[in-house]
Parts: structure tokens; C-alpha cells; sequence
């Protein structure tokens, strides 16, 4: 009887303990997806097309990387001045958003090798008197999305008097939509970006030249990894590096219509 009743106490003991490495295996297999965050306003790096999908060559990137290293990513959108402060508190691993490494930001998060080098330029309407920085006054009010290095930029020449008011937004349509609108004379960012608005209406809106303030370092776009995951850096390293010799990363770069880094 108590043979009897000391084996059915064993196999019950085994039950549970095989039970809970099986839950392990499960949670350790979590591993493999990832949360990236982004701000989806910001094509053709990032945003939503018709259907509400998110898309753009920032998103087809990590999608790649991921792939090539075995790994499954999950996409949430935030606020840009949000994104590193998720990452950092622990509630996202990734930042694919059009992102240059700085200094300042470095402290927070640690950065990938560089993928693509974006300029820092002004765009204004078309009719605007408005052909560079030097064109600008105390007046000039330039709209830029908030948390940026080119919000930096714009802040560092209103404090010289070459141009009057920073106009800080959430979302980078928003300061597009603000010029349209004649509530500001400028919106300054990545020349990527501003190609992408003035390709979608031709003729409506022009460059006005460089940022003088700009740092040609901080255009490098990279991808924010949480400085407590350093084996995902590795990860998202080695699939940039494998992406770029696999032609992929030139595949995406003439899908997108921008010019990739060199790196033959």
C-alpha cells in the first residue's frame, strides 16, 4: 500500500517537474521576438500606408536583419521623444526610426553600425523668397519634429538670431502640414524625408539649402539596441553586415528611392 502510494506521489513529482520545463522551453523561445518602436510620420523610413500597415525601408530593414539572424520582431508606435525612454525603462529592445547616434543618447541606448547617411536640410513652399539659411531671419519660424538632433540644430541658430522661432511637433506631417498652411516659413529634417514630400506633389514645395548648425557625424542613421542586451547587438550587427553583402540591402534602398551607404 505504501509502495503503491509512494509511486503515485513519484509520478505525480515527475508530472509537475517535466511541467515546468516544458513552461521554461516556452518562455526561453520567447526570446526570439523582440519589441522595435518607431514613430510612423516619417517616410519613406518609416510610416503607415492606406491600410494602417507599417511600412518603409527602415521597417523592410530590421525585417531583413531579423530574418538573416533568426530572430521575429514586433512593432509598436510611439511619440520619437518616447523612444528612447521605452528602451530604456525595458519596455521595447529596438529603435528602427530614422535614428543618428549622439553623445547625449549614447548614455541611454547603444547603437548599431551605421546604415545610411542622411543630410540636414530645408524644405519650403515653392513660391517662398526663402533659398537658403542665409535668406532667414529673427522672423523665420522653422518647424522640426521634437526630440531630434535637427530640433538641436534649429535651437543653436535661434540662440545666434539667424532664425526667429522653433516650432517643435510630435509628428513630422504635422510640420509639413503647418507650411502648408502658412503657420511657419520652413520645416527642416533628413533630405530623404523632404524628397519624399516633394515627389508626392511635384512642383509644390523646394529645398532652401543645408543646416549650418549640422554635425555631418550625426547624419548617420543607426538602429538603438538596450544597453542590457548586447547579444541583440551582435545580432542586428552581423545581419546588417550580412544583408549588405547578400544584396538585399541595395534591393531595399532602390525599392525605397534612396541612396545607400557605400559599402562594397
Amino acid at each position: 500500500m505504501k509502495s503503491s502510494l509512494f509511486k503515485k506521489v513519484l509520478l505525480v513529482s515527475l508530472s509537475c517537474i517535466m511541467a515546468v520545463m516544458l513552461a521554461s522551453c516556452g518562455k526561453s523561445g520567447s526570446k526570439d521576438e523582440y519589441v522595435a518602436v518607431t514613430e510612423p510620420t516619417y517616410p519613406p523610413f518609416e510610416s503607415t500606408n492606406d491600410d494602417g500597415k507599417l511600412v518603409g525601408f527602415d521597417i523592410d530593414l530590421i525585417n531583413a536583419i531579423a530574418k538573416d539572424q533568426g530572430f521575429k520582431v514586433k512593432m509598436k508606435t510611439m511619440s520619437f521623444d518616447s523612444l528612447v525612454p521605452a528602451v530604456e525603462a525595458g519596455n521595447a529592445d529596438l529603435i528602427v526610426a530614422g535614428m543618428n547616434k549622439t553623445p547625449s543618447r549614447a548614455k541611454h541606448v547603444n547603437f548599431s553600425d551605421p546604415y545610411y547617411n542622411a543630410g540636414q536640410f530645408y524644405m519650403v513652399m515653392n513660391n517662398s523668397a526663402i533659398n537658403s539659411e542665409a535668406d532667414m531671419n529673427s522672423n523665420t519660424k522653422v518647424a522640426v519634429q521634437i526630440g531630434t538632433t535637427t530640433e538641436e540644430y534649429l535651437k543653436k541658430l535661434q540662440k545666434e538670431g539667424k532664425i526667429g522661432q522653433v516650432v517643435s511637433l510630435n509628428e513630422y506631417s504635422t510640420c509639413v502640414l503647418q507650411l502648408e498652411n502658412g503657420d511657419v516659413d520652413a520645416v527642416a529634417g533628413d533630405m530623404p524625408v523632404l524628397d519624399e514630400y516633394m515627389n508626392k506633389k511635384p512642383g509644390t514645395y523646394k529645398t532652401a539649402g543645408a543646416i549650418s548648425t549640422a554635425n555631418a557625424d550625426d547624419s548617420m542613421l543607426a538602429i538603438a539596441v538596450s544597453k542590457k542586451n548586447d547579444e541583440l547587438l551582435k545580432k542586428v550587427n552581423k545581419g546588417l553586415e550580412d544583408v549588405m553583402k547578400d544584396g538585399t540591402y541595395d534591393k531595399l534602398c532602390k525599392k525605397w528611392g534612396v541612396t545607400g551607404l557605400d559599402h562594397k
